[in-house]
């Protein structure tokens, strides 16, 4: 039976008995009750059906898509009541965006308003005034409302009343005791809402308090107190009711009833001259102990509510209040590094962590955050990842509409590096993600926030105009709302941008079908984010305005309330190896000589341990390791009396010999720094100058003989291999050089002291007969220059290997693909293994095997601090990284520890 505007019903158990439905008022809400309490509550906005069922033993209550909201035999019923909202009959402020206020109530009180201001609130959809008086003091601002020669509002008051208000309090912790009242008109009489001094509190603090003034006789304070004390920047509904003909007090603390006062007695009034409400402070002669903080609605009502009424005010706010729900993907960062999906769906995280990732816990966001130190825009070493490519759910949720939550934190030193680096993201040739955009993609031209989902055909760039700045949190909302083909971009609850998005969702390729947190998805994880994550979160449909005011209220309250840590820049090095009786270095800022750090063991909750710290000047401070201390992984808490600050997850490798340390080689040269590029004269000079063991750089073969470098087989649109120099030799680099040869590299290391050595790889190119005569023209151009001594070789192409040994027998040269022993590359003569990292972790006795025939043992392309130290624990002899200072950060330990 379809809901009507119509009448209100009130039915026993014996009249449902004998109905078979009823008409219901839109504004309405039903309740159901079994021994005095509700056991069903719902908004007749939601009903369309209320059946008895079952031949009259049974009834059902069904929304309008048919669900069933409630079943239940009707002998476990005694009463069902159809209740509707109250009015609130003597006052309804609303208030202006000038700073005014008007009454919509009936009586059309008069409102003056003195020195006040109002902002729209989007959670509450209406304007809110906000004061700034002094806590319980001077006040400044407020309203005044004059009841005095208005005898309806008098006899609406003595006869038994309701106030309810919805405010925020606004204080710097501890609040200050003192009666600060938001919405009263006291003086020797009168009534009103506030916060109470300590010694009138139920639990003896500052609560949350309806104090009307009751008395058959002499004057008396009717003290209405909750046990609520309000905490800055949090929302609270208040309703506090008289009710004469009962003789009772109540004080409602949203929704719930928090105490009941016996109160006999008629209603005494405040003294002449002060007849009056006020709104951000109390009436009196003057305007007195102020509010300081929000006031969103203050309503006076001519009767005593019952408490199904004020349910049904509280359930108006709670809506409001009410946070979506991440139903589709909802992100828990854990202690051990792990994540875990709390969403309905409740997807499987895949954690993927050589290093790079590790969780902390936050006093601020009150959870762990995810730290991730990849490259930024580049290579990943630490993410996580939640594969869809087989829950249709997951995939039918994205493709009518989504929103992506995250709250973020960059790390880098600036200027920013012009790529795109994703925090949270599934894209390849397809799908959708929050990440930073290049430039030319931005809104103003930068490196922004930005939402990217794929539809209609086409990627849609929605840029924020908002470049992050490093070590500042960011709350990002992106929506995809098909129905209005329009996506909108929110940063830190307000709207950036809107474009036009029509069409159909385009997922990402078959083997991208998953979710990265820490960089992209796609067929590898890619695009990698340096920084933070807080939280990540999928919702199945586009979030309104209000809805993301009310994620961004919930991140902001906490920001407004951070907790300062007691030390500030910590850094250690995590994966290194440690000998019993030596010292683990923790840098920052803030350490003290009392301070200790607590070492809990991630696999092992029992085995915990306190450890002192000795201060290492003003770097930070350094642990002794114990006798029985073992290998793992260990979450950090520094112990500073009763305070404590996470420093985060690290790992060590105990061991009675320290490992050599391991040789630099700098990927493309030293090009992740001011003025240089990869694959640069600079980049090769930058290396010289670090004194590092070798510099990488790719050589292609022109089609006239010229070796030239760059990685990838084409620069700016020309394929080198398929080119004469003519055609190349002016192509621009991106800090401006001309692309370079080979001779002026090898020139480069014939005038320099440095001992720094060229790793030359030949890349694969087009045929075997071109790869062979690359290797020839390299091996000629080395002999040519005499820098047989400064010259290492390295090739993808087994081939290539093979002919540089047959050219130049002493040459050193590395194979690069892996899949091979180091026994069969020895029968070639290839004196090195160069594997990327999970070659030897799948292979670890690869690395002895090596080192016992003689040969080298390289690792690329290694730019964690973890995987360098960890790779240096297994023994290899260099690592090739795009990160050299970090690099060389974990060789010094290795060297003055050994």
């Amino acid at each position: 039976m379809n809901i009507k505007n119509n009448i209100l019903i009130k039915l026993s158990l014996v009249s449902c008995l004998i109905f078979c439905g009823f008409w219901l008022i839109a504004q309405n809400d039903l309740f159901i009750y079994k021994n005095g309490s509700i056991i069903f509550q719902g908004s007749t906005e939601n009903i369309d059906q209320v059946k008895i069922e079952d031949n009259k033993t049974k009834i059902s209550i069904y929304d309008t898509s048919g669900k069933t909201l409630y079943s239940e035999a009707l002998t476990q019923i005694d009463s069902i009541t159809l209740i509707e909202k109250p009015i609130a009959d003597v006052l309804d402020v609303v208030f202006n965006e000038d700073g005014s206020a008007t009454d919509i109530s009936p009586m059309k009180n008069n409102i003056e308003a003195v020195g006040t201001k109002t902002y729209y609130n989007d959670i509450y959809n209406r304007y809110v005034s906000t004061f700034d008086n002094t806590w319980a003091g001077k006040t400044s601002s407020y309203y005044k409302i004059n009841y005095a020669n208005n005898q309806a509002f008098k006899d609406a008051l003595a006869d038994g009343h309701t106030l309810e208000a919805v405010v925020m309090a606004n204080y710097e912790s501890p609040i200050a005791n003192g009666e600060a009242k938001f919405f009263a008109s006291h003086e020797r009489g009168g009534t009103g809402l506030m916060v109470c001094k300590t010694n009138n509190g139920m639990n003896e603090t500052n609560e949350l308090t309806f104090l009307p003034n009751v008395s058959s006789g002499n004057s008396t304070w009717r003290w209405g107190t909750s046990g609520i004390v309000p905490q800055p920047r949090e929302y609270y509904h208040i309703i506090g009711v008289w009710n004469k003909e009962e003789a009772k007090v109540y004080i409602y603390i949203n929704g719930e009833l928090k105490n009941t006062v016996d109160t006999e007695g008629n209603f005494i009034f405040p003294v002449n001259g002060s007849d009056w409400f006020a709104i951000g402070c109390d009436a009196g002669p003057t305007a007195q102990l102020g509010w300081s903080g929000d006031v969103v609605i203050a309503r006076i009502y001519d009767k005593p509510l019952k408490d199904t009424e004020v349910k049904l005010l509280w359930n108006d706010i709670e809506k409001l209040q009410k946070k979506p729900v991440a139903d589709i993907l909802d992100v828990v960062f854990k202690t051990d590094g792990t994540a875990e999906d709390i969403s309905p769906m409740k997807n499987v995280i895949t954690t993927n962590n050589s290093g790079a990732l590790s969780t902390y816990y936050s006093n601020t966001y009150k959870r762990f955050v995810a730290k991730f130190g990849n490259t930024w825009a580049g290579a990943t070493s630490g993410f996580y990842r939640i594969d869809y490519a087989n829950n249709e759910a997951f995939k039918e949720a994205l493709k009518d509409g989504h929103t992506l939550e995250a709250v973020v934190m960059a790390d880098f030193e600036p200027p920013i590096s012009n790529g795109e680096a994703k925090f949270f993201s599934s894209h390849e040739t397809g799908g959708t993600g929050l990440m930073v955009c290049k430039t030319d993609r931005g809104l103003n031209g930068k490196n922004e926030l930005s939402f990217l989902p794929h539809v209609g055909g086409d990627w849609k760039f929605v840029t924020s105009g908002i470049a992050p700045q490093p070590q500042i949190y960011y709350h990002i909302v992106g929506t995809w709302n098909k129905e209005e083909g329009k996506a909108r971009i929110y940063i830190n609850g307000e709207l950036k941008n809107t474009i036009e998005a029509v069409g159909e969702f385009k997922f990402p390729k078959d083997n991208s079908n998953w979710f990265a947190i820490g960089c992209d998805a796609g067929p590898t994880a890619q695009l990698g984010w340096s920084g933070d994550v807080v939280l990540a979160r999928i919702y199945d449909n586009p979030l309104t305005p209000h809805d993301v005011a009310v994620l961004w209220d919930e991140v902001k309250k906490l920001q407004e309330n951070a907790v300062v840590d007691m030390v500030s820049d910590i850094d250690f090095i995590s994966g290194i190896a440690v000998k019993i009786g030596a010292t683990y270095n923790i840098s920052g800022t803030g350490f003290t000589e009392d301070d200790k750090v607590i070492f809990t063991s991630v696999t092992d909750a029992s085995n915990i341990q306190t450890l002192n710290c000795t201060l290492n000047g003003e770097n930070g401070i350094y642990i002794t390791i114990p006798e029985g201390f073992q290998s793992g992984q260990y979450r950090m808490m520094l112990l500073r009396g009763e305070n404590r600050q996470d420093l985060g997850l690290t790992k060590l490798q105990i061991v009675t010999k320290m490992p050599q340390p391991a040789q630099i080689i700098a990927h493309r040269g030293y090009w992740d720094t001011e003025g240089s590029a990869q694959n640069s004269l600079t980049a090769i000079r930058k290396a010289q100058e670090l004194n590092l063991y070798g510099s990488e750089l790719d050589i292609w073969l022109t089609t006239d003989g010229h070796l030239v470098l760059n990685h990838d087989a084409t620069l700016n649109g020309v394929t080198i291999q398929n080119s004469t120099y003519e055609q190349v030799k002016d192509l621009t680099l991106s800090n401006g050089e001309k692309i370079a040869q080979l001779s002026d590299c090898l020139t480069l290391i014939k005038e320099s002291e440095s001992p720094t050595k060229l790793i030359i790889e030949i890349k694969t190119h087009s045929t075997a007969e071109r790869n062979m005569a690359a290797a020839k023209a390299a091996v000629e151009a080395v002999a040519e220059s005499r820098m047989q001594n400064k010259v290492e070789y390295i090739a993808f192409d087994l081939d290539i290997c093979k002919k540089i040994v047959s050219l130049d027998a002493s040459a050193k040269v590395s194979y690069l693909a892996g899949g091979i022993a180091p026994e069969t590359l020895h029968t070639y003569g290839i004196s090195g293994l160069d594997y990327h990292i999970q070659e030897f972790r799948d292979n670890p006795q690869w690395i002895k095997q090596a080192k016992d025939r003689g040969m080298s043992v390289n690792v690329w392309t290694v730019n964690s601090i973890g995987d360098i130290a960890e790779m240096t624990n297994a023994g290899v002899q260099f690592v090739t990284t795009d990160k050299p200072l970090d690099a060389l950060k974990v060789k010094q330990y290795y060297e003055n520890n050994q």
